[in-house]
């Protein structure tokens, strides 16, 4: 292992790893297919980038912000009453944020949070992505004590529970950097959910 890369390569490389590692295992199975970012945008006319508003807990003051997940996919899940879908945002964490930040400008967890309520419960993706069908939020970090942070931040900040935000941890990223395998457990594994029990994705 050497020192990991630093910078915005890294990142997309991980969020490339993440895709891929998925599209690589449904290759694998008959019974799941991959849709990728490319056909989701061109079929919507659109980009990632989206604009929603967001209520600060505290103060109630609204304002609006732009998500950008760092990819989006979809999975056509064939079963024996028909098919079926599901939609993933994709986050690439590797601790370069803070959890909590004094100014909405500056991004952290606790916006990013913020700002997938308003669109997977407000339901602007379904707008700005043309789709009816649910859409998750894939949160990968490069450490595990930090991705047992986020999820109990998340299960405070939702005390029924909060269904959309799942994590996994993948710690090829982290500081010993290694380009990695494919990682299966993305889509066979389990994704830790704040309040709630863990989830699997490649389950219909």
């Amino acid at each position: 292992k050497r020192a990991a890369p630093s910078g915005p390569w890294l990142h997309r490389f991980m969020t490339s790893c993440i895709t891929a590692s998925v599209e690589l295992s449904t290759l694998a199975r008959a019974d799941i297919s991959y849709i990728p970012q490319s056909a989701i945008l061109a079929r919507a006319g659109t980009e990632l980038r989206h604009r929603v508003v967001i209520v600060d807990p505290d103060t109630g003051y609204r304002f609006e912000k732009d998500l950008i997940p760092d990819a989006v996919f979809g999975l056509r899940y064939h079963t024996d009453d028909g098919d079926r879908f599901r939609f993933f945002a994709v986050e690439a964490d590797r601790a370069t944020e803070p959890t909590t930040s004094s100014t909405w400008n500056r991004k952290s967890f606790e916006r990013n949070l913020l700002q997938y309520e308003a669109s997977v419960v407000g339901g602007a993706y379904r707008d700005h992505l043309g789709l009816t069908a649910p859409l998750l939020v894939l949160n990968v970090l490069s450490d595990e004590q930090r991705a047992q942070r986020m999820v109990d931040f998340t299960a405070k900040r939702y005390p029924q529970g909060n269904a959309f935000m799942l994590f996994q941890a993948w710690t090829d990223f982290g500081p010993a950097f290694r380009p990695p395998e494919p990682n299966l457990g993305l889509l066979q594994g389990d994704w830790a959910r704040g309040g709630k029990a863990p989830f699997r994705i490649g389950t219909p």
